[in-house]
């Protein structure tokens, strides 16, 4: 038994994961929803914190790597 994850919920042929469905489903495999999931809060403090500079760091971290693709492509240029 091996689980795939990542199957949408709505299995209609206008979900647009609907292909990745179709994939997995090749493999004879069943379809099983379960339970979602939920954040168990310790210290709400830290968890608030969390919440407002993970997207800060994932803007930044974008920003690094279309500022690398940039200089790259710019330094391929020069050739």
């Amino acid at each position: 038994m091996y689980d795939f994850r990542g199957v949408p919920g709505h299995l209609t042929e206008e979900n647009p994961l609907y292909g990745l469905y179709k994939f997995k489903k090749g493999f004879n495999g069943d379809y099983c929803e379960f339970i979602g999931e939920y954040d168990l809060i310790y210290q709400p403090f830290f968890y608030k914190m969390y919440q407002t500079f993970e997207p800060m760091y994932y803007v930044g971290v974008r920003k690094l790597i279309r500022m690398k693709k940039k200089i790259k492509s710019g330094l391929g240029r020069g050739k």
